[in-house]
């Protein structure tokens, strides 16, 4: 078959197509883990009193991984930690709009 410019389109096309749905199946599939982690939580959360030191786990799935972990903090932990995520991220658009504006 001749290399033609109509059959590198196809090619393209078809691989972009493919490249497109695998992102709507990533996508659904996370989705579908975010609400069993948050259902999970739920539960946990019920079967316990109010105390911060009940022991929430939780299902993470690492960056570049298919493979969700369960992780198990206290809530005063899990709360801990989103302060201190939140705290950078906001530390990080700080950044980025101070240098941003210099230009």
């Amino acid at each position: 078959m001749p290399v033609t410019l109509r059959n590198v389109f196809f090619i393209s096309a078809v691989a972009m197509a493919g490249l497109v749905l695998s992102g709507c199946a990533a996508q659904e599939e996370t989705v579908a883990q975010k609400e069993t982690m948050a259902q999970e939580e739920t539960v946990a959360q019920a079967a316990s009193d109010d105390t911060t030191d009940n022991v929430i786990c939780r299902r993470i799935r690492p960056t570049g991984s298919r493979m969700a972990q369960r992780v198990c903090k206290t809530a005063s932990d899990w709360e801990r930690e989103s302060e201190e995520d939140q705290d950078v991220l906001r530390e990080r658009q700080t950044d980025v709009s101070l240098s941003s504006g210099s230009n």
